[in-house]
């Protein structure tokens, strides 16, 4: 069992970002970083609790409360398996 994170749901969040790289310079994240969270959100095995608010707070222009205040599932699917 794990939780993945939806990177294409991410992308959409607050103001959005068309791609990575716009993510990437908005929030200050590499780009490597930004497209690993985003677009391979599958490999992801740990979630660093420093970026990836500031991918979503700086980079889409989503507010701290307003992060706070969004469900689980609005950041995860959920995988049942090995």
């Amino acid at each position: 069992m794990r939780l993945v994170l939806r990177g294409d749901k991410v992308m959409k969040m607050g103001e959005g970002a068309e791609n990575p790289h716009q993510l990437s310079m908005r929030a200050g994240v590499s780009y490597t970083t930004v497209a690993r969270y985003v677009e391979r959100s599958e490999t992801i095995q740990t979630l660093d609790l420093k970026v990836f608010p500031t991918l979503v707070v700086r980079g889409l222009k989503v507010s701290p409360q307003q992060l706070l205040d969004m469900k689980i599932g609005d950041l995860f699917s959920f995988e049942d398996g090995e």
